[in-house]
């Protein structure tokens, strides 16, 4: 996504397998709203595809020709944060502006939202940056500027800081590998490398790296990028 003038395309698929290739892409949606902390996410379950802008909460069931709202219950009219969606296919949106968390199992244009306060934290320190899911219930946050990992066993209801290891992290993603490590990649110059725990985020030991990365993502088979 480009959130200066902000558009999404769509790379048509397939591609060569195991390969980035060069390819048209089709703009699916376009918006003169300066959308900055806009996120992008697919369902696990579903065709379908969820977007946060910084006015909104969008849906799209085919394949991109159309977005409709999906805020439902939710009476917010600003989201600067990130989502998720677990093996399970509930949806979750953070929602730093307000430190809320909102979750729903039947996504779509209609749906109702459980919303609730992230009990235990009351700021992000900027924003989470990203989330990843340790089981369905159990999700790891990262958040910037300093705040460092949390972890929810509770669908996100409770969040508890855990940093033992870590010092000023500022992180620009968080994943769970196959295997069950968990991953915090640092984002500054002064911290090039990345947290890793075996023991579900109780304690991080630091692996430093020769240069700075910028994201974090994991791939379907495993590969981390």
């Amino acid at each position: 996504a480009n959130t200066t003038s902000f558009l999404i395309k769509k790379l048509p698929y397939p591609g060569v397998a195991g390969a980035f290739v060069e390819a048209n892409w089709q703009t699916k949606y376009t918006s003169a709203i300066n959308n900055t902390g806009a996120h992008l996410m697919a369902s696990t379950t579903t065709n379908d595809v969820y977007l946060s802008i910084s006015n909104d909460l969008l849906v799209s069931q085919d394949g991109g020709t159309t977005w409709p709202s999906m805020k439902g219950n939710i009476t917010r009219t600003s989201y600067s944060g990130v989502g998720g969606v677990a093996s399970d296919g509930k949806v979750y949106f953070v929602n730093s502006n307000h430190v809320e968390i909102y979750s729903c199992t039947t996504p779509g244009t209609s749906p109702t939202w459980t919303i609730s306060p992230l009990t235990g934290v009351t700021s992000f320190s900027g924003s989470v940056v990203s989330l990843s899911f340790i089981s369905p219930t159990s999700i790891l946050f990262g958040a910037n500027l300093g705040a460092g990992a949390f972890r929810s066993t509770d669908s996100g209801v409770t969040l508890v800081l855990k940093s033992v290891g870590m010092t000023g992290a500022s992180g620009r993603g968080v994943e769970v590998t196959n295997s069950g490590r968990l991953i915090y990649l640092a984002g500054t110059s002064s911290s090039r490398g990345y947290w890793t725990s075996t023991d579900n985020g109780a304690n991080w030991t630091f692996v430093t790296l020769t240069n700075t990365y910028s994201r974090l993502k994991k791939m379907a088979n495993g590969t981390l990028l």
